[in-house]
């Protein structure tokens, strides 16, 4: 993923596609702490995420090892479209970015990362229950998932917390 593509993707109101006429471009410019602040964090987020993606997942049945589907989708391909390099900088990526964390939902057989969702409802005895999610493509799932048919992961260190929020700031005053 380019530097732009990767801005386009959290930023898009920076990105509209709306032209009326002759388009032109529009510069902006970026001061060079915010530049620092993000690269340090797009790195960060890619050792993470590829260090992940380097790890075997390993599946146990009946206290036996096996390579079974969930194997394959873990460590192989998690849906038609990734690989799980792709994948895990995908899920980390958007666990750091999003205050509300990374859904990964299991889909015909497959594992898709969410671009957005809601937390319908939470409840620590039940379950939390998770709606309106959108997949990259813009697709929308009408399901409501319950907490044990998802994967959820979330950023729990406030310091970091803080500190995103914090580049996310500049670049709304920007």
């Amino acid at each position: 993923m380019g530097f732009y593509s990767f801005l386009e993707e959290y930023f898009p109101k920076w990105f509209k596609k709306e032209t009326v006429g002759k388009a032109e471009p529009i510069l902006i410019e970026i001061p060079e702490t915010l530049q620092i602040k993000e690269m340090a964090l797009y790195t960060a987020s890619s050792i993470l995420a590829n260090a992940i993606s380097g790890c075997e997942f390993r599946v146990y049945q009946k206290g036996k090892r096996i390579k079974d589907n969930d194997w394959y989708r873990l460590n192989i391909a998690p849906n038609k479209n990734e690989n799980a390099s792709l994948f895990w900088n995908k899920v980390i990526n958007r666990m750091i970015r999003s205050p509300n964390g990374a859904l990964v939902v299991h889909i015909n057989n497959e594992l898709h990362c969410a671009k957005s969702f809601n937390v319908d409802q939470e409840n620590p005895i039940h379950g939390n229950l998770y709606g309106s999610v959108v997949l990259d493509g813009g697709i929308a799932l009408e399901k409501v998932f319950q907490a044990e048919e998802v994967m959820l992961f979330r950023l729990e260190d406030k310091t970091a917390e803080k500190y995103i929020s914090t580049i996310s700031a500049e670049y709304e005053a920007i």
